[in-house]
């Protein structure tokens, strides 16, 4: 097996801890086991191994395929947090960043805001900001983008947030884009990646249009998850309906929004070397993997 610096070891146990939370040592090594030779997340690591001059090794045994390193430290080290990772998640509605994002909440153990849902908190918890929200949030009006931005500030100066975090749903336009950056400057952060979920207009169409719903706010799909009596909930026997924003016609509506103001985000991250693009039209588990061999990639980056 190749030399592989203790700067390398570090990194690639700090990336990948995540897929890898358990760690077997043997013979000076450590194995740590992954989803196996096909999976995304373990050939990234094979091939960064070798970039770095190691040669992969793989172990069979009952915990499947391995990768393995040289002891140098305790495998407890295995779970101290990551370095601060600032995420946007971009993409058109129905893409998945909702799955992802609680996804990358769990592996990395970073808040995850949906911008809907931090400005309902903001006015709950009755904050300076939340109350300049719920005035027009009272009125019907949209919330300014400056209020948005300083809602987003203020969650992210709290300690959950020191380590990162994940945005969900914000920024939408470049205008709020440019808000939330000078934000961030104001704060000493910046963003570490805006990951873009690419999925056709058909796809979203496919996967929203499938919905349907009872009266009683049950959910299922009539390809992914379809009831066992169709029409029927299986959870209280309400009839199930379509609402109103999954019809097509809607959905297609929402699609041209986002491809008149959201998609401009595309060359604003492109430009400033941030965007990263994961095809969204696979399995959630196949796009996690790839989400995760991404990321791993960003880290070594950096810490090289």
């Amino acid at each position: 097996m190749g030399t592989v610096s203790t700067a390398v070891e570090e990194f690639l146990v700090d990336a990948f801890w995540p897929a890898a939370p358990l760690v077997v040592e043997l013979d000076g090594y450590e194995y740590h086991p992954d989803a196996g030779p096909s999976s995304v997340t373990t050939q990234a690591l094979c091939v960064t191994w070798r970039q770095l001059g190691g040669e992969p090794a793989w172990v069979v045994g009952r915990f499947g395929c391995c990768s393995r390193a040289p002891v140098t430290r305790r495998t407890s080290s295995l779970f101290r947090p990551v370095s601060e990772l600032n995420l946007i998640l971009l993409g058109p509605p129905g893409s998945g960043k909702g799955t992802q994002g609680e996804r990358l909440q769990e592996d990395f153990r970073l808040p995850y805001y949906a911008t809907g849902e931090i400005l309902r908190a903001a006015v709950r918890n009755g904050t300076e900001i939340g109350a300049k929200a719920k005035e027009y949030m009272d009125r019907g009006d949209l919330v300014p983008d400056d209020v948005i931005v300083g809602v987003i500030g203020e969650r992210i100066e709290q300690k959950e947030a020191e380590d990162g975090f994940i945005l969900d749903g914000f920024p939408r336009t470049e205008p709020q884009a440019e808000a939330l950056e000078r934000k961030l400057t104001e704060l000493g952060r910046e963003l570490s990646a805006a990951v873009l979920f690419e999925v056709s207009d058909d796809e979203v169409v496919r996967r929203l249009g499938g919905r349907r719903t009872c009266t009683n706010g049950h959910i299922f799909h009539i390809e992914f998850d379809p009831p066992k009596n169709p029409g029927i909930c299986d959870v209280c026997g309400a009839p199930l309906e379509i609402r109103d924003d999954d019809e097509p016609a809607v959905i297609r509506n929402r699609l041209e929004q986002y491809h008149t103001k959201t998609e401009p985000l595309i060359a604003f991250y492109e430009g400033r070397g941030l965007l990263k693009r994961v095809d969204g039209s696979f399995a959630p588990d196949q796009v996690s993997d790839r989400i995760r061999a991404l990321l791993a990639t960003l880290k070594m980056e950096e810490e090289l």
